[in-house]
């Protein structure tokens, strides 16, 4: 008798994960045999599924263009913050809002090149373009993360 890794909720019922037994993803249909779970389909398995950049590209593209949108309402706000100054006072916080505006517009690159890496990836179906666009948007996530961080900071 195999042994079984993971029980599930109901006695009798385990599902087993390995080269003899694998487990299906998508269209799955449930086949009890003999106090076993197997999983049917026709696509991959879940034990030799890799990063697949192109399958995410779609959603790195949504997200990257998503963030890229809240960026550019928050640089806006900036620019609109900066415009109620009268003219003597905006020479004395023009320093404070540039750095806010560079900062934002990094993360503003980040989102829409890892955006646009995505789509080009998609497009010639290059796992590496989707991937390193999910880093991409990973690194434009932390820098957005990065620029609230510093935004807050100089609330006084």
């Amino acid at each position: 008798m195999r042994e079984r890794p993971w029980t599930g909720l109901w006695d009798g019922l385990s599902l087993m994960i390995s080269q003899d037994n694998p487990i299906y993803l998508d269209e799955v249909v449930l086949v009890l045999v003999t106090e076993q779970v197997i999983m049917l389909s026709h696509k991959r398995q879940v034990g030799l599924v890799r990063m697949d950049g192109v399958a995410v590209a779609g959603e790195v593209v949504t997200a990257g263009t998503a963030l890229a949108g809240l960026i550019l309402i928050y640089i806006g706000s900036l620019v609109t913050a900066y415009g109620s100054y009268q003219a003597v006072e905006q020479k004395s916080v023009k320093l404070r809002f540039l750095a806010r505006a560079w900062l934002g517009f990094v993360g503003f690159l980040l989102a829409l090149s890892s955006a646009g890496l995505a789509v080009m990836g998609k497009w010639v179906s290059n796992s590496c373009m989707g991937n390193a666009s999910v880093w991409i948007l990973l690194g434009a996530f932390g820098w957005a993360v990065f620029a609230t961080i510093q935004g807050i900071r100089e609330i006084r």
